[in-house]
């Protein structure tokens, strides 16, 4: 059973799932998520996250007790089946998924990314 779609669909849960990270296993997932990107194979970038996060979860002492893999598979089903239902019932501008997936998105931004100037914004 493929658990996964492809990369898009990991990284969309990975990041839902990492929302309460340490800051240094979000700039390892932040590395691992830049690396990806420039990967052409779908299984070559879900390998290279999948390995990194596996790396992060010797933070969470549950993950360790039932196994990685176990706590991967567990996690990620019930943060699919969240945003799953978010897609179907978003609040728009008050939806706290939608909230706690900007913070997370913005923890994970490349800091060499090009922003727009604040001069310019409107």
């Amino acid at each position: 059973m493929k658990l996964f779609k492809n990369y898009e669909e990991y990284l969309d849960t990975v990041i839902t799932m990492v929302r309460d990270f340490d800051e240094k296993s979000l700039n390892r997932l932040r590395l691992a998520i830049n690396v990806s990107s420039s990967l052409l194979d779908d299984r070559e970038k879900i390998h290279r996250l999948n390995t990194t996060l596996k790396e992060c979860l010797w933070s969470i002492e549950e993950a360790i007790t039932v196994g990685f893999n176990s706590y991967i598979i567990r996690e990620y089903t019930k943060t699919r089946e969240t945003l799953e239902y978010h897609k179907v019932n978003c609040l728009g501008k008050d939806c706290r998924i939608c909230k706690d997936r900007k913070i997370t998105i913005d923890k994970l931004r490349n800091n060499n990314e090009r922003t727009e100037s604040r001069i310019y914004a409107q």
